[in-house]
């Protein structure tokens, strides 16, 4: 039995590699459960067909369980009826970014609400032919497009392209996208009526430094409604730091956000860069800046106790010195 189970293991992620991840199918169905709906007469041009060719197939019958069938796909019936377009996985690369950008353009999906393409070699091309394809999701809310080989290209290209697009969550982790690509996002931001949709962004480990940092920070105001930031693992440091810090004190920046994540910058900011941005977010966003992580009680909403077991006044009497260090004539006294 538990050698049969092993080779279904095997057998699902075989048909996962092979590009079975549409969202919509269930894995397995009886054989006999009926065929799949013809999808409507379209006009494509050859790189769509060729798109749909390479990631559709026959559903089969299951090689250890007879009475059960894999399910095929048909990438275009998928695309123009599934919420959730999950390709995550599939080999698409740069060719198959262009082909999936077209063939949204193309159907124009009104129930696609979700479009991941986590790990599928997407490069700074891809990237630009997605965007401008999401503009045919008129109800589109989140578009991920994390892991993948992004560079700052190809977030200019979302910045540019997808100012007016549906989405309220936009996730870029993983890529390669550093200052050039992050200014283009701010600039986009600061010209007009752009990205007010946008509710979360993730950002995080990406080699953004300080340039990108500030200008994000400078334009953060001019997004209103955003709830979610994260910038972890990434490459700001203290100058970055300060201008998330200014932008909350004096711009009014991120003043209904729930979270903003930017721990584990490297190299490690200051701790008194990271003291100040800890009192600007205080009671206003649930932060996660530095050790320790945010857990209840700890970080995010400090009760009686802080961090590491320290009496709260304790903790506060810490960052205060660390912004204001006592001078050396008041240590003296």
């Amino acid at each position: 039995m538990l050698v049969w189970l092993c080779k279904l293991v095997v057998e699902v992620h075989s048909w996962r590699l092979a590009g079975g991840v549409g969202a919509g199918n269930s894995i397995y169905r009886l054989r006999g459960g009926g065929a799949m709906a013809e999808a409507p007469s379209r006009e494509f041009d050859e790189e769509v067909k060729a798109f749909f060719a390479k990631h559709s197939y026959e559903e089969e019958v299951s090689e250890h369980f007879h009475t059960m069938e894999i399910p095929g796909l048909d990438m275009q019936e998928e695309i123009e009826n599934a919420s959730v377009l999950c390709l995550s996985d599939m080999p698409l690369g740069d060719e198959g970014a262009r082909g999936f950008g077209k063939a949204l353009s193309a159907i124009k999906p009104e129930n696609a609400k979700d479009i991941w393409l986590t790990r599928t070699g997407i490069g700074d091309e891809g990237c630009a032919a997605v965007a401008k394809g999401v503009l045919s999701c008129p109800n589109l809310v989140k578009l991920v497009m994390m892991q993948n080989e992004i560079g700052d290209a190809g977030m200019a290209a979302v910045a540019t392209t997808c100012k007016t697009a549906s989405f309220t969550e936009l996730v870029l982790s993983a890529n390669r996208i550093g200052d050039a690509g992050i200014e283009a996002f701010a600039k986009s931001v600061d010209e007009g009526d752009s990205f007010k949709n946008l509710r979360k962004l993730y950002l995080d480990r990406n080699p953004i430094g300080d340039a990108g940092a500030v200008a994000l920070a400078g334009v953060l105001h001019k997004l209103p409604d955003l709830e979610y930031i994260a910038l972890y693992k990434c490459n700001i440091g203290d100058k970055g730091l300060n201008a998330f810090t200014v932008a909350i004190n004096k711009m009014g920046a991120l003043s209904n956000a729930e979270y903003l994540w930017m721990y584990e910058q490297d190299p490690p900011c200051s701790e008194e860069a990271i003291a100040a941005l800890k009192f600007a977010v205080k009671g206003k966003v649930k932060s996660y800046i530095s050790w320790p992580p945010p857990t209840p009680g700890f970080g995010y909403d400090w009760g009686k106790w802080g961090p590491q077991g320290r009496p709260l006044e304790e903790v506060e009497a810490i960052e205060r010195n660390l912004l204001n260090p006592p001078k050396k004539s008041d240590k003296k006294k």
